[in-house]
């Protein structure tokens, strides 16, 4: 049946699932998040960017300490970093900085696509994010050991 599901209703499905878990057989549960993890891979190219970050979300909701060793994870973090907008709301951009932190330092390449992301596009939002805002931006660049070249983030941080 997942075959047929749509993109904007995997989120649903995804936190549904949690409610699956405490009766679940754990052997058909790990199958079940395997088959939802690829199937997620195989509707990423249908996403729209809020898409992806609900899913991300439901992912986060469903195994908070496993999301970064699924596969879909690494796929959207790449469609994450490539598709940025010009446009893109401060509030989604905040979230995509909080999603690519997870990743600590454990896989060098989307380090290294953190900071050319950061060092692209974070200067445009600084003006309008809210301190709250701001700290989570900082602790993923903290977190996966980002260093930003960024004046206004630098006097932004050290006031």
């Amino acid at each position: 049946e997942l075959a047929r599901i749509s993109p904007d209703q995997l989120p649903a499905l995804i936190v549904y699932t949690f409610n699956y878990r405490p009766s679940a057989d754990l052997n058909k549960y790990a199958i079940l998040i395997n088959e939802i993890d690829a199937t997620a891979i195989r509707l990423l190219p249908n996403m729209d960017l809020d898409t992806i970050l609900r899913t991300l979300y439901a992912f986060l909701y469903l195994m908070p300490n496993w999301i970064t060793r699924t596969d879909f994870y690494n796929a959207a973090m790449k469609h994450i970093i490539m598709g940025i907008a010009a446009d893109t709301p401060k509030e989604k951009f905040v979230q995509m900085c909080f999603y690519l932190g997870l990743e600590k330092t454990r896989r060098a390449t989307n380090v290294v696509s953190l900071s050319n992301f950061l060092n692209d596009n974070l200067e445009s939002y600084i003006p309008t994010l809210p301190t709250l805002d701001f700290i989570t931006v900082a602790n993923a660049a903290f977190k996966t050991s980002t260093r930003l070249e960024s004046n206004i983030y630098n006097n932004k941080l050290h006031f």
